[in-house]
């Protein structure tokens, strides 16, 4: 099965959604089955995009998480036609980074994820409100 370009860009992460990436960003990367982030990212960049994203699945693995490599894994996904999983990844960004670009991005490519960002918002809201009245 022939592996789709991402549907905002012509190809690559060239397009809005792009991360400005550098791989000596990643330079300290642990091995994990043989993968890092910037091997994972090298075959996103040559439109590798099914073993781009087993690549970032096996690094998710093995490093903690951050919105960076979640972010990558979700364009990987998305590009590998792998939506759910890409939609997952980006929930992930969304709820544990909500204040990084990441997020910002993962909603641009899924505009349901607002409503859980403010859903978030309400309840930090909700229970500040509560504390306040305890005190």
């Amino acid at each position: 099965m022939k592996s789709r370009a991402p549907f905002w860009s012509g190809g690559g992460c060239s397009g809005r959604f792009s991360s400005g990436f550098s791989g000596a960003a990643f330079a300290a990367d642990d091995n994990s089955g043989g993968h890092t982030i910037t091997s994972a990212w090298a075959l996103y960049q040559k439109k590798s995009y099914v073993p781009s994203a087993d690549a970032f699945e096996s690094v998710i693995k093995s490093q903690r998480p951050n919105a960076r490599l979640y972010y990558h894994a979700t364009l990987a996904n998305v590009a590998a036609n792998r939506r759910a999983r890409a939609r997952q990844l980006a929930t992930y960004i969304v709820n544990h980074f909500s204040t990084s670009t990441e997020a910002a991005y993962s909603i641009k490519i899924f505009p349901e994820l607002k409503s859980v960002l403010e859903a978030k918002e309400a309840a930090k809201k909700s229970a500040a409100k509560t504390a306040k009245k305890e005190d």
